[in-house]
């Protein structure tokens, strides 16, 4: 089955050579700045992407839904993967045997839970309270 849907492509390297034929429904650019990728993220219905922490914290701030492939061999992006995975906030699938279409599929039924950052923030907030109190006693 051909995806046939719009697609914006990033591959986020100047040294990966040129794609001599790109479908139609396909944009392709090899890099771009954050200021051309905000307004692309704020289109996309799903993004698929690696799962570093920079990359996680600019999905959580637009509410989008995911797709991680975290990058072999970096503990902290499969750990992350791994891990939001597991809450069912973003579907992972590992790079190697990675199947676009099954992994489409998947994230069709996955639950995509939204991260509660009010919450988060009043807990740290209290942490912070707490450990400045102690400080000071």
């Amino acid at each position: 089955v051909q995806l046939r849907q719009k697609i914006v492509f990033v591959e986020g390297s100047n040294h990966v050579s040129g794609r001599d034929e790109v479908p139609e429904h396909i944009t392709h650019h090899k890099r771009i700045t954050k200021e051309q990728l905000q307004p692309l993220l704020e289109k996309a219905s799903i993004v698929i992407c690696r799962s570093g922490y920079s990359t996680l914290m600019d999905l959580v701030a637009l509410n989008k839904k995911a797709i991680l492939v975290p990058t072999p061999g970096q503990t902290e992006q499969e750990y992350l993967g791994r891990h939001l995975h597991n809450e069912g906030v973003y579907y992972s699938a590992q790079q190697k045997g990675f199947n676009l279409q099954q992994a489409l599929n998947a994230a069709k039924q996955f639950p995509f839970r939204q991260l509660n950052l009010q919450d988060g923030l009043q807990q740290y907030t209290a942490v912070v309270d707490e450990w400045l109190q102690n400080i000071v006693r």
